[in-house]
């Protein structure tokens, strides 16, 4: 892996077969018999002084030489997944047993070992992915237009990444139980989100700079506050509690985690109000009041951080993400 690496890389590698070395050893015959037709037809001494025999031996050589040089130092993808493969399986055999015995804590610490290690394989291509996140976050800051783009190109590799690194880990240890593969998926989206998060988090920052210093003003308007307070007050709820839960988003870097942040507040109002389901007005009653208590002062930014982990709007996440934008909103306008 180098300044030449590209995200198609993995998938480069995923799709290689043996036709790889057989399309290698044919062009490298090609070229080192063409070199040598070449010298043969330049050098017409060459043509009488040769013994026939000699011919073939000096072509057969030179086919030989090309096609081992065009293997060794061409691309080979499937080669180099199966040393991929050795060299993981070789220097990670623990993870094999904790993924046979189902063991989630020890299945947990090895991946977040490899894919924080440069002299893993594995790690190394992690580590290539983010290289390329901090050429985006250097580009941002040193850059004086609009920085969408550079967002955009981000959080669409954010989930290149995690899919790309999940494929790979799962074919190199050859898992094949569905449970092992959902909750590996779950501890690689982990570690990376945890891996990127600075990087993605100032790029959006600054696409939501705007919105979230008009947000703060109006957090900090005490007619607003009075507003809000009296709506949600029929509720009697302890806005002290839910206040804190939605302090927790904001050392959170996971996106699941900050969304599931959410549907915990909705829980536990759901609890202090003793129903199953509070009812979207109510909810936008009772979100503002919390939001603006709370300590978050770039909601903009976390809302479009989690908005790429909605694929689409029949997630069951969806409907909590909206309200909680809808709540924004409400206090920004």
């Amino acid at each position: 892996m180098n300044s030449s690496f590209h995200i198609n890389y993995i998938s480069n590698l995923l799709n290689s077969n043996t036709n790889n070395t057989i399309y290698n050893y044919v062009v490298g015959g090609i070229i080192g018999g063409s070199i040598y037709g070449l010298f043969i037809f330049l050098n017409p001494l060459a043509i009488i002084g040769l013994v026939s025999f000699y011919k073939v031996i000096a072509t057969t050589s030179c086919i030989g030489i090309g096609s081992y040089i065009m293997d060794s130092y061409g691309t080979n993808y499937y080669k180099e997944l199966n040393n991929i493969r050795k060299e993981c399986l070789d220097n990670n055999s623990d993870l094999s047993k904790y993924i046979n015995d189902n063991n989630k804590l020890h299945i947990y610490k090895c991946i977040h070992l490899i894919l924080n290690s440069n002299t893993n394989s594995i790690g190394k291509i992690n580590y290539e992915y983010l290289n390329i996140y901090k050429i985006f976050n250097n580009n941002n800051t040193q850059s004086e237009t609009n920085t969408q783009p550079n967002s955009n190109k981000c959080l669409q590799l954010l989930k290149y990444h995690i899919k790309h690194i999940s494929i790979l880990m799962i074919d190199v240890f050859n898992i094949n139980d569905n449970l092992n593969i959902e909750y590996i998926n779950r501890c690689i989206q982990r570690i990376i989100y945890n891996q990127t998060y600075s990087y993605i988090i100032n790029i959006i920052d600054e696409i939501t700079d705007n919105q979230n210093l008009i947000f703060i003003k109006q957090k900090n308007n005490p007619i607003l506050y009075k507003k809000l307070e009296k709506s949600s007050d029929k509720y009697k709820l302890n806005y002290l509690i839910l206040t804190k839960m939605l302090n927790n988003m904001i050392d959170m870097k996971n996106i699941t985690d900050k969304i599931s942040c959410i549907e915990t507040i909705c829980n536990q109002i759901n609890i202090e109000l003793n129903k199953n389901d509070i009812s979207a007005d109510d909810l936008l009653d009772i979100l503002p009041f919390i939001i603006i208590q709370s300590n978050i002062e770039n909601p903009y930014t976390e809302l479009m951080y989690m908005d790429e982990y909605i694929e689409n709007l029949i997630d069951k996440n969806a409907y909590l993400l909206i309200m909680f934008h809808s709540a924004v909103d409400y206090i920004k306008n």
